[in-house]
């Protein structure tokens, strides 16, 4: 087992791990598909490979038809290869990772990089066709509440496979690096977070005109109708504590797939006032956060919160549940609130509403770097490609 931390010192110094080899196209896998597509991995991704192709690595990216933009087969850069599905919630990522591999070694690619321990079930098969496998260890998405039994085992299997046959993990938090290590990883590890965007001057508030809602006015909560994400917990504590006539709660979002909880959300928008957006990128989720009065994530299960950090960079005041991942952040102790407790929701929110208008986190900003985390994964793939044995002293 190798051991590698790629991640960002606060000083911005980086531990190199790997030099010299010739630049490769790396075939990428398992996510829905970019630009502006639902989710924290397409996030992750839309951020990130575009930087890759321009430190000099080609990029290409197998989208699930009918997600990517109709027509859009470039992204500053990045190739989107669009692929079929098996158009359902328990079998659409793992068919897609499925044809994406066939697809890759038949376009010869060296390596493919699998983003997150679902599509990961197929990492034995890419390697014995001689691939490369990078895996992207996203959450422990078997804690999702979502998932059924044999969804959860299915998930398991992933992140069992990946551990067993990748080349090379890539760890998002400190928790997953500590309980992949823990399973003595037959390849290279690294632990690279996710990172945020600089989010530059805030579009007009007219464009929150369409919602109802007005500058400073509202808070936000930016994320997939699921139940891990807590959205119930927060329209009710927003409700029943009396502070929906203090601010508007606005949530951006939606489903992949109907579900009985995407009909639970808005019955429950409705009857309590709550203002659903739904799935929105660009200019207007700029415009949304913005122009927030704070934000709130009340959320069960994370991997490392894009969401969150993304209220960070546009300096909101944050309230968030207290789940390992969150935590991770280090926000101040009073930001934090135990998941599913609607009375703790509610005196964040008020905490919010009596607060300061913004806040600073710069200084816990620079470990979230994009160009900074570009640099570590593609030393990464080239420590992989070059076969190169890395370790990290002291871990």
């Amino acid at each position: 087992m190798n051991l590698l931390d790629l991640s960002p010192e606060p000083s911005g110094r980086f531990l190199r791990g790997a030099a010299g080899s010739a630049n490769a196209t790396i075939y990428v896998a398992g996510l829905r598909g970019i630009p502006e597509v639902q989710g924290g991995i397409e996030r992750h991704c839309q951020n990130l490979y575009p930087r890759i192709v321009r430190g000099g690595d080609p990029v290409n990216l197998f989208a699930r038809t009918g997600y990517s933009p109709a027509g859009v087969l470039d992204y500053k850069g990045v190739k989107i290869l669009p692929l079929p599905v098996v158009p359902t919630k328990s079998t659409e990522a793992i068919s897609h990772t499925c044809l994406a591999v066939l697809q890759a070694k038949r376009l010869g690619a060296r390596l493919l990089h699998l983003h997150g321990i679902g599509p990961a079930i197929w990492t034995p098969f890419a390697t014995r066709l001689g691939l490369k496998v990078v895996v992207t260890h996203h959450g422990f998405d078997y804690r999702r509440q979502k998932w059924n039994r044999m969804g959860k085992i299915a998930l398991r299997k992933g992140e069992s496979n990946a551990i067993r046959h990748a080349d090379g993990i890539i760890c998002i938090s400190s928790e997953i690096y500590d309980h992949v290590l823990a399973e003595r990883p037959k390849g290279m590890v690294a632990k690279i977070p996710n990172g945020v965007e600089p989010p530059g001057c805030a579009p007009s508030s007219g464009l929150l005109a369409r919602w109802g809602l007005s500058p400073r006015s509202y808070l936000l909560l930016t994320a997939r109708f699921v139940k891990e994400k807590g959205i119930v917990d927060l329209i009710r504590a927003w409700s029943e504590s009396g502070l929906s006539g203090r601010c508007q709660l606005a949530i951006a979002g939606g489903e992949d797939h109907p579900s009985a909880y995407g009909r639970e959300v808005r019955a429950l928008a409705r009857e309590c006032g709550a203002v659903l957006t739904g799935i929105v990128g660009g200019d207007d989720l700029k415009a949304l956060y913005g122009h927030a009065r704070g934000f709130v994530l009340p959320s069960y299960h994370e991997g490392l919160p894009i969401s969150l950090l993304e209220a960070m960079s546009w300096q909101l005041p944050t309230g968030t549940s207290d789940i390992a991942a969150n935590a991770e952040v280090g926000l101040a102790p009073e930001t934090y609130f135990k998941a599913g407790d609607k009375t703790g929701i509610a005196r964040r929110i008020a905490a919010i509403l009596d607060g300061p208008e913004r806040v600073d986190y710069s200084d816990k900003m620079k470990l979230y770097d994009w160009d900074a985390i570009a640099v570590s994964t593609s030393e990464f793939y080239h420590a992989i490609l070059n076969g190169q044995r890395v370790t990290t002293p002291g871990r």
